[in-house]
């Protein structure tokens, strides 16, 4: 077979011990906007201008650790009729939103912040509200209580609600010093 694409996973590898929270809402954050491109319109636009590279970021549990993964896929540079370095130019906007995200006074963006934990606690809500699924996560904070697991199950809205920019770019830091890191 011929392949077209390629991709990239970055994972940061954070300790479930520690009860991360804020892993579930940082990435989220991160891909709204960055230095050089602080609206997440500008990041599409550099992206479509890749011919259409995709970037994004989530947040998933593997054992005993979280991980904070920013992910890119890209057409190799040899699709490109016009010369384009679409690996180099998309790697560069990963590196970007990794390594130079928008912040402002040792705080990430206070709107971005508010509604990245609004639509945390949001999903939160509708995991409550969908019985079946409620039932299972009821389950496991059961079964999982007083182990390191448990946080993965939690439905208490109120540790993402207080969570501030402030804060966000603490754990950011945090993380950049001292999680191992996987790249695929």
């Amino acid at each position: 077979t011929f392949i077209l694409c390629n991709h990239i996973n970055v994972h940061f590898m954070l300790p479930m011990a520690d009860k991360p929270y804020w892993a579930a809402v940082l990435p989220r954050i991160m891909v709204q906007g960055c230095r050089r491109y602080p609206t997440r319109r500008q990041i599409r636009c550099r992206l479509e201008s890749l011919f259409a590279s995709s970037l994004w970021a989530s947040t998933a549990y593997y054992g005993e650790a979280v991980g904070v993964t920013f992910s890119a896929s890209f057409l190799k540079n040899s699709i490109a009729y016009d010369g384009c370095d679409i690996m180099g130019g998309t790697l560069e906007l990963l590196y970007d939103v990794i390594f130079h995200p928008l912040v402002e006074n040792g705080s990430f963006d206070g709107q971005y912040t508010k509604t990245q934990i609004k639509n945390r606690c949001d999903g939160i809500k509708a995991i409550i509200n969908n019985k079946e699924h409620y039932a299972s996560v009821r389950c496991a904070q059961l079964m999982c209580r007083g182990e390191t697991i448990e946080f993965t199950s939690n439905t208490d809205t109120s540790v993402y609600e207080s969570l501030t920019g402030r804060d966000m770019y603490s754990q950011y830091t945090h993380m950049l010093k001292c999680a191992p890191v996987i790249i695929v």
